[in-house]
């Protein structure tokens, strides 16, 4: 396919030009049973967020993404990955909805050892790993709770340098809808405050994130993977972050646009391989500022939310025969108001759960490192306070090629 596209576009291309394309699939088959108790004892769905019995077994595509990743001479990248995530989560024929997750265009330049692009478009910024990945590479089947506070995707410009040992960017992206954190509408925001759907957006300002990666001499860390799927070698890599939403424009207590909210985020992590080992420590604080426009009140406990989350995890991986075999482990502590210490919301629909502790155990089989493998895993999660609490077992199968 790649050699026939080369050939049909050639006549279009100023001589000397070139355009290459490859093209990619990455779909992730879920199973999943899930038990979960909600804050006033009864049962609780972690499928749709409703306080309702769950089904016996739910089905459904976590990851189902096609790309096309195009080079046109020496400088010039285009990617576009068009996506129908959860498909078939929560019914037959949810979710078949297919959108652009990334359509984005860079200019890349190389220094010696060192590459810099500039980039806009339709994209991730450099920022928070668990949440833009790569997720191919991870652990355990679900996301790394740390992708809770703020994770922007949005349109924007960005730079990004990277060579031995280091890598850093900066990125400028349209408002991200922060709202308050961790409270989705279905389990009650405080006040009823949040994102009023249907309302467009007055006065917003700009995203602005910007991450730094490090790694010592002699322990240059590669792919930033969560799992290196038993692959020998060594490496650690430190990574620190900031992020800053500026003016989310909410609706607070009522349908008009009457509020904005400032949202800071920080994060550490460090990341080690060392054959087959692979380990993640990661830290994540978010402060939220909500301030009215002239006339509204803001509750004392909404004007000022700290966020915290912190994490460790691990794998070892064993070559046996054809395969490599792979045990993981996870552990979460989640704050989502650090001045409450009395939360108590249900588990909600991510992959992980709200204020609380989470464990995630699992065995990881793969047949051709992280393109070819299948993934077991249970998770624990028990909320801050009061009765909500949430088992999950999760199979699943991923393809990525």
């Amino acid at each position: 396919m790649r050699c026939a596209l080369l050939c049909s576009v050639a006549s279009l291309l100023p001589a000397g030009d070139s355009l290459a394309i490859q093209f990619g699939l990455h779909a992730q088959t879920r199973l999943e049973v899930a038990r979960a108790t909600s804050p006033t004892g009864g049962a609780y769905d972690t499928n749709d967020g409703t306080a309702s019995q769950p089904d016996d077994v739910d089905g459904y595509f976590r990851r189902l993404r096609l790309s096309a990743a195009a080079a046109m001479g020496e400088h010039l990248r285009f990617t576009l990955i068009l996506a129908a995530d959860n498909s078939e989560r929560g019914g037959l024929g949810a979710g078949r909805t297919i959108s652009p997750l990334i359509a984005s265009v860079a200019w890349v330049m190389r220094d010696g050892e060192f590459e810099h692009r500039i980039h806009g478009g339709l994209d991730y910024p450099f920022y928070n790993r668990a949440s833009f990945g790569p997720q191919s590479a991870q652990l355990l089947p679900g996301d790394r709770p740390t992708l809770l506070p703020l994770w922007p995707r949005s349109f924007g410009l960005g730079w990004l340098t990277s060579g031995p040992g280091l890598t850093a960017g900066f990125d400028v992206q349209q408002n991200s809808n922060s709202g308050f954190p961790g409270y989705p509408a279905a389990t009650g925001a405080p006040a009823n405050a949040g994102d009023s759907a249907g309302n467009g957006r007055d006065g917003e300002g700009l995203c602005y994130t910007a991450r730094i990666e490090w790694s010592p001499p002699g322990w240059e860390l590669g792919p930033w993977n969560e799992s290196f799927a038993g692959a020998s070698g060594r490496g650690l890599g430190i990574g620190i972050d900031c992020g800053f939403n500026d003016d989310d424009r909410v609706a607070y207590g009522g349908a008009a646009i009457n509020a904005g909210i400032d949202t800071w985020c920080w994060g550490v992590e460090a990341n080690l391989h060392w054959d087959g080992l692979s380990a993640i420590a990661e830290a994540r604080w978010q402060q939220t500022r909500t301030s009215g426009d002239p006339g509204v009140t803001i509750a004392s406990s909404d004007r000022v939310i700290d966020t915290a989350v912190y994490l460790v995890q691990a794998g070892y991986a064993v070559v046996q025969g054809d395969a490599t075999w792979e045990l993981a482990g996870r552990l979460s502590r989640i704050d989502i108001d650090s001045a409450n210490s009395h939360e108590s919301q249900p588990f909600g629909t991510a992959d992980h759960g709200q204020s609380g502790w989470q464990g995630d155990v699992g065995v990881n089989c793969y047949l051709d490192r992280h393109h070819h493998k299948i993934q077991l895993s249970y998770t624990k999660w028990k909320a801050e306070s009061g009765p909500a609490d949430a088992d999950i077992v999760r199979l699943q199968h991923q393809l990525s090629y």
